[in-house]
């Protein structure tokens, strides 16, 4: 089976983590592009769209998405946020490090906390 990662780069060390913890379990595992790991990273617009529709790639070849999402803060910015919806979009399964307590509504394309959260 083929898991793409997804997550905010300041949870790199969590990313590299799961990416060990997964390829371990047998897995096949794609990260994001890391950039200035080896150098310095001089991203333009168009190298940073051309990064994100390669992601978005190994996201449609995977089967399911795992997103780094660690505590405290359980952060998913919205560059994470587009991944989703790419994945569900996609009907790519999602599965979460922890639950981000929300989740996109696939008919209205917003995201929506869950409804004990919302009485």
């Amino acid at each position: 089976m083929t898991v793409t990662i997804c997550g905010s780069m300041s949870n790199l060390p969590e990313m590299l983590r799961a990416y060990e913890e997964l390829s371990l379990e047998g897995y096949l595992v794609y990260l994001p592009v890391i950039l200035g790991a080896t150098r310095k990273a001089n991203i333009d617009e168009k190298l940073k769209e051309k990064l994100q529709q390669l992601h978005f790639k190994k996201i449609e070849e995977s089967d399911f998405i795992f997103v780094v999402n660690p505590k405290p803060l359980c952060y998913i910015g919205e560059g994470t946020k587009a991944e989703i919806k790419h994945a569900k979009d996609h009907l790519t399964p999602v599965k979460y490090l922890e639950d981000p307590g929300w989740e996109l509504d696939p008919l209205e394309g917003v995201w929506k906390r869950d409804k004990e959260e919302e009485k």
